[in-house]
């Protein structure tokens, strides 16, 4: 019992000393922390990649909020929730991925090359959605989808919170889910008619 009291003096220190920019104590932490929270997110994701990059991600966050931190009662706890919350997240934009990737597929393969005339009217309509978009939420949607760059890189380039990234993502999937939806069940119907 006596261990423990120590260790979490030591981390309370250390999060106290974190919220004062000290590179020292966040050293010290992630050097505590880091593997564990890799291994917990490699076994959730199957991936060691993935799980590499989640953990950097959650460190960076650790970084970018440290003035906030020495709130937390229990960095462990603090951490791995951190983890499960980042796990959901991707699996969350892997699903929205798949079904994106499910309709374009399905198009493709419905129509054939000679109606590539319909996929490039499709393409269209997703760019003049985006474009309709509010424009913070065309510039996450873009940066994302088109370019590639993952939420904290987002987030750290356009000055948003990482939730806020996720929010306007999650909203620019739904709303182009449901014209995608409208448009190839219209497109559908004609094909069978």
């Amino acid at each position: 019992m006596k261990t423990n009291s120590i260790i979490d003096f030591k981390e309370k220190e250390y999060l106290k000393q974190l919220s004062q920019n000290s590179e020292y104590a966040y050293r010290a932490i992630f050097l505590k922390y880091y593997s564990k929270i890799k291994f917990f997110i490699s076994h959730l994701v199957k991936s060691e990649v993935i799980a590499e990059d989640i953990t950097q991600d959650i460190f960076l966050k650790i970084w970018m909020m440290r003035e906030e931190i020495s709130v937390v009662e229990s960095l462990n706890s603090y951490l791995f929730q951190m983890a499960r919350n980042a796990v959901y997240t991707y699996m969350q934009k892997q699903v929205n991925q798949t079904s994106f990737d499910l309709l374009e597929n399905t198009y493709k393969n419905c129509f054939s090359v000679d109606e590539d005339y319909e996929f490039r009217e499709l393409e269209q309509m997703i760019f003049q959605s985006i474009k309709e978009m509010p424009s913070q939420r065309a510039k996450v949607f873009s940066l994302s989808r088109i370019e590639g760059m993952k939420n904290a890189e987002i987030a750290i380039k356009l000055k948003l919170s990482k939730k806020t990234v996720e929010n306007h993502l999650s909203l620019a999937l739904k709303e182009l889910k449901k014209k995608i939806l409208t448009l190839l069940t219209i497109l559908l119907l004609l094909a069978v008619c």
